[in-house]
């Protein structure tokens, strides 16, 4: 069971993405980077977590955490606070719902995201697929 977040986590969902041929078929013409930012919440997770991630036709081409999202210049950035990460993950809230409310911040071309909503609902779809364990509890 990994723990959320971590870069053990974010490799496990990976593994799932890279055997989902919708997935990859959904994200043929896909071409951007992203930023994730968990945000910390004292008492629950006591730092930023940041996970960097490129795609390119349905695959992974780089990814790892960041010190920093300076570190990048990613065509979007996904942020926002641990508790809100961790009801996506657990399937109390739904992802989009979440980008709706206000919860889950996204910066970067809403149009082209727009386009690629599959492909985007089945990778936070991956999210929830992860066998997991929180900091929090």
């Amino acid at each position: 069971m990994a723990l959320f977040p971590s870069e053990e986590w974010f490799r496990e969902m990976e593994k799932i993405l890279a055997s989902d041929e919708e997935y990859k078929k959904a994200g043929a013409e896909w071409d951007d980077d992203v930023i994730m930012v968990i945000e910390k919440e004292p008492g629950k997770l006591e730092e930023d977590f940041i996970w960097y991630s490129k795609s390119k036709g349905g695959e992974i081409l780089e990814s790892g955490p960041l010190k920093s999202i300076d570190e990048k210049n990613a065509a979007y950035v996904i942020s926002g606070p641990y508790s809100a990460w961790k009801a996506i993950v657990t399937r109390e809230m739904d992802a989009m719902q979440a980008m709706l409310r206000g919860k889950i911040r996204v910066k970067g071309d809403m149009q082209k995201l727009l386009r690629f909503t599959k492909y985007q609902q089945l990778g936070m779809k991956a999210l929830q697929q992860v066998e997991t364990s929180f900091p929090d509890e």
